[in-house]
């Protein structure tokens, strides 16, 4: 008899302890519920003021494009200048084209590496790279690529232009800094050279 009481009393001790532990298990597993809650509500609270863009109507500060002009696209074989802020170097035979960035190429006639000749400078706006192929430049303006015949170097001539071929990452379609409004690109004014910051009016456009 009193083993029975003993294990009835073990028993209800058992019970009460499991009860207590699932009703624990219960409000632990409410408190990661509700956490889990607020956490996600918190992401999605932050993703939407993140993605939220409101445009400011009439005039304010933003970046304007600066489409090129007839001039600025012009390939023109123009006398010697000194070097300023030489780029990259390129040797075909004995012609070493010496690229002054954004600028054009100075071109040089190496037939005597101890004494180098400057022939001229091939005025590219925009040009960072080039290389050389049966007598035919292919260096880049900006975003377009080039095709340019140096078969004579008193005849310079182009053969073809393939318009933002090496566009990157947008290119110069948005502005060199994030964080701005800027007034859209509009293709139908040319490439893209540059950007200004200036005063602008109902911008659409946010980056």
């Amino acid at each position: 008899m009193q083993r029975c009481c003993e294990k009835l009393r073990y028993s209800r001790t058992l019970n009460n302890h499991t009860h207590r532990n699932l009703a624990d298990m219960k409000g632990y597993k409410t408190l990661v519920l509700f956490s889990l809650l607020a956490i996600l509500l918190g992401l999605t609270s932050c993703f939407e003021t993140f993605g939220e863009v409101t445009f400011p109507e009439g005039e304010t500060n933003g970046y304007k494009p600066i489409y090129a002009n007839s001039e600025d696209l012009s390939i023109v074989f123009e006398a010697t200048r000194p070097v300023d802020n030489a780029g990259k170097i390129y040797l075909y035979g004995d012609l070493i084209l010496l690229n002054e960035r954004f600028k054009g190429l100075h071109l040089i006639d190496n037939q005597d590496p101890s004494n180098p000749q400057n022939l001229g400078f091939l005025r590219i706006s925009g040009a960072t790279d080039m290389a050389v192929r049966n007598q035919v430049l292919y260096v880049n303006q900006y975003e377009d690529l080039l095709a340019v015949d140096v078969s004579d170097i008193n005849n310079i001539r182009l053969i073809a232009r393939e318009e933002k071929v090496l566009a990157i990452d947008g290119g110069n379609q948005v502005p060199p800094v994030s964080g701005f409004y800027f007034e859209c690109v509009d293709l139908s004014k040319g490439t893209v050279i540059g950007w200004e910051m200036a005063t602008i009016n109902n911008p659409k456009c946010f980056y």
